[in-house]
């Protein structure tokens, strides 16, 4: 029985100790800003990380092998790095991401209306609420005037 939990705490400990670790971090490639909540991934697998305040990430937990992580950001451009892990290694990446500009070749049409019910709706609020006001002073005035 000892034999068995030994042999399983060894090889627990062999496993660990063989994965490696992917840690790095993402910024602006323009001002060098952290751009926080950006996110890296490995292309092809559900392993992913978001980076903090500092723009640090960390990917854990890989087998020995290749990777192609991915540094990506709203507003910026994809960039893809090949990582090599081996045994317990533990590698650095920096993304530095820039910003992308999208660019509408049609024409665009912008239509704006305007919502009378809206207003319609937002005066009579107003003369509600003036009419309170008036309401209460006058009723104020009554009781003062009965003392």
């Amino acid at each position: 029985m000892r034999l068995l939990q030994l042999l399983v705490f060894l090889t627990a400990a062999l496993t660990t100790h063989s994965q490696g670790i992917i840690r790095g971090k993402i910024t602006d490639g323009q001002t060098g800003e952290s751009l926080i909540g950006a996110n890296a991934f490995i292309e092809g697998t559900t392993k992913g990380a978001m980076a903090d305040l500092d723009g640090n990430f960390s990917l854990e937990g890989l087998e020995p092998g290749t990777y192609n992580v991915v540094g990506r950001f709203i507003g910026y451009r994809t960039h893809t790095q090949e990582v090599v892990i081996a045994g317990g290694d533990v590698q650095a990446v920096q993304f530095n991401l820039f910003p992308e500009a999208f660019v509408i070749e049609q024409a665009a049409e912008v239509i704006a209306k305007v919502d009378r019910a809206r207003d319609t709706y937002m005066e009579n609020i107003k003369k509600k609420s003036a009419a309170s006001i008036d309401y209460i002073s006058s009723q104020q005035i009554k009781r003062t005037g009965d003392n």
